[in-house]
C-alpha cells in the first residue's frame, strides 16, 4: 500500500485498473507516478473517489474499424451464403423469400458465433483460471478484449437491421440492448466491463448449432439422428451457457457493482444500473427462448421436423 498526502487530503493506492487510474489522475505527478509503477499489489483503490463520466472523445479509430468491419462482413456473409446456396443447392431455391433470407441471416450469425466465441474463449480463460478482484473484473485490460467488444456492437448493429425487417419485436429488443451493451463501455475509462462482455460473447457459440438446425430442418433432414444430436446439443449448450454459467456470472457483476458503489467509484451510477437492468432482461429473454425451445421438443415428430 502506498500513501499520500496532499492539500490535507489522503491518497491510498492498491492494484486497481492502471488505465483507469491513469486517465483519472494524469494531470497530478505526483500520484500518477506512483500509479504507473507496475509493481504495486494486485489489489488498489483509489481515494477521493474518482468521477467518471461518459465520453465520445475516448472513441479511437480501432473501435470503429473493429465495429465496421463485422457489421459489412454480416451482411456480406448474409447475401454471399444465399447466392451460393441458390446456384448449388436445389433444396433452397425451392424455398420461399423469407426463407432463404433467414438461411442466410443464420449462415453470417453462425461464421460470428464461431469467431467470436472461439477467441472469447483463450482471452477469458486465462483470466478465470488466474483469479480476478471486483476492480479488474470492472476495469482489468485484456488483450484484444476492446476490439472483440467493438466488433460485437457492428454484429448487433447488423442484427437490429435484419431483426427489424424479418423477425419478430422480442429479437428486435435483444439487438437494440446489445447494441448499447457493448458500444458504451468505449465511452468509459480503460477497460470497462470487457471481462463481463466477453463472458456474455460466449452466449454466441450456440448460434452455429441453431443455423444447423435450421439449414437441415428447411434442406428436409430434420428426421434424421444426425438432426437430432445437433438439437440436442444446441439445446444443452443454450442452457449451460446461459442459466448455469450466465446467471453466476450476472449475480457476480451485481455485487462487483454494489461493492464498486459503496467505496464511491460506481460513476456514472446509471451506467451500472444499466448493466443490472440489462442483465436481467437479457435472462427474461432466455427464458422466453427456452419456453419456445421446449414447446418444439414437446411437439410430434412430423410437426417438429418442419418448425
Amino acid at each position: 500500500m502506498i500513501s499520500l498526502s496532499r492539500n490535507n487530503r489522503r491518497i491510498t493506492a492498491r492494484p486497481h485498473s492502471l488505465p483507469l487510474a491513469n486517465e483519472l489522475y494524469a494531470s497530478r505527478p505526483d500520484v500518477s507516478r506512483i500509479l504507473h509503477n507496475r509493481t504495486l499489489p494486485r489489489e488498489m483503490a483509489v481515494t477521493p473517489s474518482p468521477r467518471v463520466a461518459l465520453d465520445f472523445a475516448r472513441i479511437t479509430s480501432s473501435d470503429i474499424f473493429f465495429s465496421s468491419f463485422t457489421l459489412f462482413a454480416c451482411f456480406a456473409i448474409q447475401h454471399v451464403s444465399q447466392r451460393a446456396l441458390a446456384s448449388r443447392a436445389k433444396w433452397f431455391a425451392a424455398l420461399d423469400a423469407s426463407a432463404r433470407a433467414d438461411i442466410g441471416v443464420r449462415c453470417a450469425s453462425a461464421l460470428w458465433g464461431t469467431i467470436a466465441g472461439v477467441l472469447a474463449t483463450v482471452i477469458i480463460v486465462p483470466a478465470i483460471a488466474r483469479g480476478t478482484t471486483p476492480s479488474e473484473r470492472v476495469y482489468a485490460p485484456m488483450t484484444y478484449a476492446r476490439e472483440l467488444c467493438c466488433a460485437a456492437s457492428g454484429y448487433f448493429i447488423w442484427d437490429l437491421s435484419v431483426s427489424l425487417k424479418y423477425y419478430d419485436k422480442q429479437y428486435v429488443t435483444h439487438a437494440a440492448a446489445s447494441i448499447v451493451t457493448f458500444a458504451m463501455p468505449a465511452l468509459m475509462p480503460g477497460s470497462f466491463l470487457h471481462y463481463y462482455g466477453l463472458m456474455f460473447i460466449l452466449w454466441e457459440i450456440t448460434l452455429p448449432l441453431l443455423a444447423v438446425r435450421t439449414i437441415m430442418i428447411k434442406s428436409g433432414r430434420g428426421s434424421t439422428v444426425g438432426f437430432q444430436v445437433v438439437q440436442a446439443l444446441g439445446f444443452g449448450l443454450f442452457i449451460f451457457l446461459r442459466f448455469i454459467l450466465g446467471l453466476p456470472v450476472m449475480y457476480t457483476y451485481v455485487m462487483d457493482a454494489y461493492e464498486m458503489y459503496t467505496r464511491g467509484l460506481a460513476t456514472p451510477k446509471f451506467v451500472y444500473a444499466f448493466y443490472v437492468v440489462g442483465g436481467g432482461m437479457f435472462q427474461l429473454l432466455n427464458c422466453l427462448w427456452v419456453f419456445e425451445m421446449v414447446k418444439v421438443l414437446l411437439r410430434p415428430k412430423k410437426k417438429r421436423a418442419t418448425d
